[in-house]
Protein backbone atom coordinates (compact mmCIF):
# COMPACT_ATOMS: atom_id res chain seq x y z
CA UNK A 1 0.00 0.00 0.00
CA UNK A 2 1.40 3.58 -0.82
CA UNK A 3 2.16 6.05 1.20
CA UNK A 4 -0.99 8.28 2.21
CA UNK A 5 -0.42 11.89 2.62
CA UNK A 6 -2.93 14.84 3.17
CA UNK A 7 -1.34 18.20 2.01
CA UNK A 8 -3.30 19.98 4.91
CA UNK A 9 -1.41 18.42 7.43
CA UNK A 10 2.04 19.34 8.44
CA UNK A 11 3.97 19.29 11.56
CA UNK A 12 3.82 22.24 14.45
CA UNK A 13 6.67 25.10 14.00
CA UNK A 14 9.71 24.11 15.14
CA UNK A 15 10.91 24.30 18.78
CA UNK A 16 13.72 23.91 20.73
CA UNK A 17 13.57 21.98 23.66
CA UNK A 18 12.64 22.65 26.91
CA UNK A 19 15.70 21.68 28.54
CA UNK A 20 18.02 23.85 29.24
CA UNK A 21 21.18 24.33 26.87
CA UNK A 22 19.95 22.11 24.60
CA UNK A 23 19.39 23.36 21.54
CA UNK A 24 17.93 20.36 20.01
CA UNK A 25 14.39 20.50 17.91
CA UNK A 26 11.57 19.52 20.34
CA UNK A 27 9.54 16.57 18.65
CA UNK A 28 7.50 15.43 21.81
CA UNK A 29 4.08 17.28 22.42
CA UNK A 30 5.06 18.94 25.46
CA UNK A 31 8.16 20.38 23.67
CA UNK A 32 11.13 18.12 24.19
CA UNK A 33 13.80 16.65 22.14
CA UNK A 34 14.19 12.64 21.27
CA UNK A 35 16.98 12.94 23.82
CA UNK A 36 15.19 14.21 26.69
CA UNK A 37 11.43 13.21 26.09
CA UNK A 38 11.97 9.32 26.99
CA UNK A 39 13.15 10.78 30.39
CA UNK A 40 10.73 12.71 31.71
CA UNK A 41 8.02 10.67 33.87
CA UNK A 42 3.96 11.94 33.50
CA UNK A 43 3.26 14.14 36.58
CA UNK A 44 0.42 11.96 37.74
CA UNK A 45 -1.66 10.37 35.42
CA UNK A 46 -3.59 7.03 36.67
CA UNK A 47 -5.86 4.45 35.84
CA UNK A 48 -7.75 4.28 39.02
CA UNK A 49 -11.19 5.26 38.20
CA UNK A 50 -11.42 7.53 41.88
CA UNK A 51 -8.79 9.93 39.60
CA UNK A 52 -11.54 10.80 36.83
CA UNK A 53 -13.94 12.47 39.52
CA UNK A 54 -11.45 15.45 39.29
CA UNK A 55 -12.43 16.22 35.80
CA UNK A 56 -16.32 16.79 34.43
CA UNK A 57 -15.22 15.03 30.84
CA UNK A 58 -13.06 12.08 32.34
CA UNK A 59 -11.62 9.90 29.10
CA UNK A 60 -9.52 7.07 30.09
CA UNK A 61 -6.44 5.63 27.22
CA UNK A 62 -4.62 1.59 27.28
CA UNK A 63 -2.07 1.52 24.80
CA UNK A 64 -1.23 -2.08 24.63
CA UNK A 65 2.54 -2.63 23.80
CA UNK A 66 5.38 -5.11 24.64
CA UNK A 67 9.22 -4.27 25.37
CA UNK A 68 12.01 -6.95 24.35
CA UNK A 69 13.42 -6.64 27.51
CA UNK A 70 9.81 -7.05 29.47
CA UNK A 71 7.09 -3.83 30.55
CA UNK A 72 9.32 -2.63 33.18
CA UNK A 73 11.36 -1.38 30.60
CA UNK A 74 8.48 1.17 29.97
CA UNK A 75 7.94 2.65 33.34
CA UNK A 76 10.29 5.98 33.08
CA UNK A 77 8.11 6.97 30.26
CA UNK A 78 4.85 6.17 32.49
CA UNK A 79 3.97 5.65 35.72
CA UNK A 80 1.08 3.51 35.40
CA UNK A 81 2.06 0.26 32.93
CA UNK A 82 0.09 -3.09 34.08
CA UNK A 83 0.37 -6.49 32.84
CA UNK A 84 -2.15 -7.66 30.42
CA UNK A 85 -2.72 -11.86 29.81
CA UNK A 86 -3.47 -11.40 25.84
CA UNK A 87 -0.03 -10.28 25.30
CA UNK A 88 3.23 -12.35 25.05
CA UNK A 89 6.20 -11.41 27.73
CA UNK A 90 7.21 -7.76 27.92
CA UNK A 91 3.69 -6.67 27.15
CA UNK A 92 1.78 -4.68 28.83
CA UNK A 93 -0.59 -1.52 29.23
CA UNK A 94 -0.06 1.82 29.92
CA UNK A 95 -3.40 3.57 31.17
CA UNK A 96 -3.95 7.30 31.23
CA UNK A 97 -6.71 9.64 32.56
CA UNK A 98 -7.30 12.76 31.99
CA UNK A 99 -10.06 15.78 31.16
CA UNK A 100 -10.98 15.25 27.43
CA UNK A 101 -9.70 18.39 26.44
CA UNK A 102 -6.27 17.44 27.71
CA UNK A 103 -6.36 13.65 26.98
CA UNK A 104 -4.82 13.90 23.28
CA UNK A 105 -2.07 15.49 23.63
CA UNK A 106 -1.15 13.43 27.09
CA UNK A 107 -2.11 10.66 24.64
CA UNK A 108 0.21 11.48 22.40
CA UNK A 109 3.20 12.78 23.76
CA UNK A 110 2.87 9.30 25.81
CA UNK A 111 3.14 7.19 23.06
CA UNK A 112 5.74 9.10 21.57
CA UNK A 113 8.08 8.55 24.48
CA UNK A 114 7.43 4.72 24.63
CA UNK A 115 8.32 4.44 21.08
CA UNK A 116 11.50 6.78 22.37
CA UNK A 117 11.99 4.03 25.25
CA UNK A 118 12.18 0.99 22.74
CA UNK A 119 8.56 -0.16 23.33
CA UNK A 120 7.09 -2.20 20.33
CA UNK A 121 3.31 -3.18 19.02
CA UNK A 122 1.98 -6.04 17.00
CA UNK A 123 -1.19 -7.36 15.81
CA UNK A 124 -2.10 -8.57 19.31
CA UNK A 125 -1.90 -4.87 20.75
CA UNK A 126 -5.15 -2.62 20.79
CA UNK A 127 -5.43 1.14 21.37
CA UNK A 128 -8.37 1.34 23.74
CA UNK A 129 -10.50 4.25 24.82
CA UNK A 130 -12.83 5.15 27.60
CA UNK A 131 -15.53 7.55 27.41
CA UNK A 132 -16.66 8.75 30.87
CA UNK A 133 -20.77 8.77 30.82
CA UNK A 134 -23.10 11.52 32.72
CA UNK A 135 -22.88 10.41 36.44
CA UNK A 136 -26.71 10.74 36.46
CA UNK A 137 -27.11 7.49 33.82
CA UNK A 138 -24.85 5.21 36.47
CA UNK A 139 -28.02 3.39 38.16
CA UNK A 140 -30.02 2.35 35.19
CA UNK A 141 -26.50 1.35 33.23
CA UNK A 142 -26.71 -1.74 35.85
CA UNK A 143 -29.35 -2.83 33.26
CA UNK A 144 -29.34 -3.03 29.89
CA UNK A 145 -33.34 -3.25 29.76
CA UNK A 146 -33.75 -0.04 31.45
CA UNK A 147 -36.70 1.87 31.33
CA UNK A 148 -35.49 5.08 29.39
CA UNK A 149 -34.66 3.31 26.90
CA UNK A 150 -31.38 4.50 26.51
CA UNK A 151 -29.47 1.03 25.46
CA UNK A 152 -32.10 0.78 22.63
CA UNK A 153 -30.50 4.26 21.40
CA UNK A 154 -27.26 3.36 21.86
CA UNK A 155 -27.42 -0.02 20.39
CA UNK A 156 -28.67 1.96 17.29
CA UNK A 157 -25.99 4.67 17.10
CA UNK A 158 -23.26 1.57 17.19
CA UNK A 159 -24.73 -0.34 14.57
CA UNK A 160 -25.06 2.65 12.16
CA UNK A 161 -21.22 3.64 12.34
CA UNK A 162 -19.97 0.00 12.93
CA UNK A 163 -19.75 -0.99 9.32
CA UNK A 164 -17.75 2.03 8.84
CA UNK A 165 -15.23 1.62 11.65
CA UNK A 166 -14.07 -1.56 10.60
CA UNK A 167 -13.83 -0.81 7.17
CA UNK A 168 -11.13 1.64 7.87
CA UNK A 169 -9.71 -0.47 10.56
CA UNK A 170 -6.96 -3.52 9.07
CA UNK A 171 -7.67 -7.16 8.89
CA UNK A 172 -6.61 -8.17 11.89
CA UNK A 173 -9.14 -5.80 14.21
CA UNK A 174 -11.64 -7.15 11.79
CA UNK A 175 -11.45 -10.70 13.25
CA UNK A 176 -10.02 -9.94 16.52
CA UNK A 177 -11.29 -12.06 19.36
CA UNK A 178 -11.07 -9.14 21.28
CA UNK A 179 -13.30 -6.99 19.26
CA UNK A 180 -16.02 -8.26 17.88
CA UNK A 181 -19.22 -6.81 15.96
CA UNK A 182 -22.29 -6.03 18.17
CA UNK A 183 -24.83 -9.01 17.11
CA UNK A 184 -27.44 -7.84 19.55
CA UNK A 185 -28.14 -5.14 21.86
CA UNK A 186 -26.92 -7.98 24.49
CA UNK A 187 -23.81 -7.06 22.87
CA UNK A 188 -23.13 -3.95 24.07
CA UNK A 189 -22.68 -5.29 27.95
CA UNK A 190 -19.90 -7.37 26.20
CA UNK A 191 -16.43 -6.66 27.42
CA UNK A 192 -14.97 -7.52 24.13
CA UNK A 193 -17.37 -5.80 21.53
CA UNK A 194 -16.00 -3.25 19.63
CA UNK A 195 -18.20 -0.44 21.71
CA UNK A 196 -19.40 -1.65 25.28
CA UNK A 197 -20.33 -0.16 28.31
CA UNK A 198 -19.71 -0.98 31.94
CA UNK A 199 -22.02 0.20 34.91
CA UNK A 200 -19.43 -0.62 37.42
CA UNK A 201 -17.05 3.06 36.34
CA UNK A 202 -19.25 3.86 34.28
CA UNK A 203 -17.59 4.18 30.79
CA UNK A 204 -17.88 3.28 27.42
CA UNK A 205 -14.90 1.76 25.70
CA UNK A 206 -14.21 2.06 22.22
CA UNK A 207 -12.12 -0.79 21.61
CA UNK A 208 -11.76 -0.80 17.90
CA UNK A 209 -8.23 0.60 16.96
CA UNK A 210 -5.01 -1.63 16.64
CA UNK A 211 -1.94 -0.62 19.21
CA UNK A 212 0.44 1.91 17.99
CA UNK A 213 2.96 4.24 19.53
CA UNK A 214 2.53 6.52 16.11
CA UNK A 215 1.79 9.56 18.25
CA UNK A 216 -0.29 11.21 15.63
CA UNK A 217 -2.33 8.22 15.28
CA UNK A 218 -2.59 8.47 19.01
CA UNK A 219 -3.91 12.06 18.68
CA UNK A 220 -6.15 11.83 16.06
CA UNK A 221 -8.23 8.71 17.21
CA UNK A 222 -8.49 10.39 20.67
CA UNK A 223 -10.22 13.46 19.16
CA UNK A 224 -12.59 11.08 17.15
CA UNK A 225 -13.09 9.14 20.46
CA UNK A 226 -14.02 12.69 21.77
CA UNK A 227 -16.83 13.47 19.50
CA UNK A 228 -18.12 10.25 19.64
CA UNK A 229 -18.58 10.19 23.25
CA UNK A 230 -20.50 13.49 22.87
CA UNK A 231 -23.57 11.31 20.49
CA UNK A 232 -23.11 8.43 23.05
CA UNK A 233 -23.91 11.10 25.69
CA UNK A 234 -26.58 12.33 23.98
CA UNK A 235 -28.45 9.08 22.78
CA UNK A 236 -28.54 8.21 26.73
CA UNK A 237 -30.22 11.76 27.19
CA UNK A 238 -32.35 11.05 24.10
CA UNK A 239 -31.34 14.43 22.75
CA UNK A 240 -31.37 15.63 19.13
CA UNK A 241 -27.71 14.96 17.78
CA UNK A 242 -27.91 11.48 17.92
CA UNK A 243 -31.22 11.25 16.27
CA UNK A 244 -29.56 13.38 13.54
CA UNK A 245 -26.37 11.20 13.69
CA UNK A 246 -28.23 8.19 12.27
CA UNK A 247 -30.54 9.57 9.98
CA UNK A 248 -27.56 11.29 8.00
CA UNK A 249 -24.56 9.85 7.26
CA UNK A 250 -22.59 6.31 8.15
CA UNK A 251 -19.02 8.31 7.81
CA UNK A 252 -18.21 9.26 10.79
CA UNK A 253 -15.57 11.52 9.15
CA UNK A 254 -18.36 13.72 7.95
CA UNK A 255 -19.53 14.35 11.73
CA UNK A 256 -15.87 15.54 12.54
CA UNK A 257 -15.19 18.90 13.41
CA UNK A 258 -12.89 20.18 9.91
CA UNK A 259 -9.55 20.61 9.58
CA UNK A 260 -8.75 18.72 13.40
CA UNK A 261 -6.15 16.17 13.25
CA UNK A 262 -8.89 13.81 13.56
CA UNK A 263 -11.15 14.43 11.03
CA UNK A 264 -8.14 14.43 8.33
CA UNK A 265 -7.16 10.91 10.14
CA UNK A 266 -10.60 9.34 9.35
CA UNK A 267 -10.59 10.46 5.33
CA UNK A 268 -6.86 9.55 5.24
CA UNK A 269 -8.07 5.72 6.72
CA UNK A 270 -10.58 6.16 4.23
CA UNK A 271 -8.17 6.32 1.34
CA UNK A 272 -6.13 4.11 2.50
CA UNK A 273 -9.00 0.98 2.51
CA UNK A 274 -7.98 -0.06 5.71
CA UNK A 275 -3.95 0.28 6.36
CA UNK A 276 -1.75 3.19 7.05
CA UNK A 277 0.78 1.71 8.49
CA UNK A 278 3.15 4.96 7.46
CA UNK A 279 0.46 7.94 8.83
CA UNK A 280 2.39 9.93 10.11
CA UNK A 281 5.22 12.88 9.20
Amino acid sequence: MPRVSIASCQLPAVKICKNANCGNVAISFDGFCKNHAPYRGLKGYNSRPKASVRWSNPIGIELELFHPDGSSKITPVARFVCSDASLPYGGGEIKLVQDATKIANVAADTAQRAGFAGAKVNKRCGFHIHMGLPSGMRPQLHNIYDVSGAYTRLYMLAKHFEEYFFDIVPRSRRSNTYCSTIKSMSYLNHHYSWLSFSARVPTCELRIHGGTVNPWKVKGWTEVAVEFRKLVNDAINDGSEWKQAVRGSKKFSDHMPAGTLGSKYLIAREKANGSLAEFGF
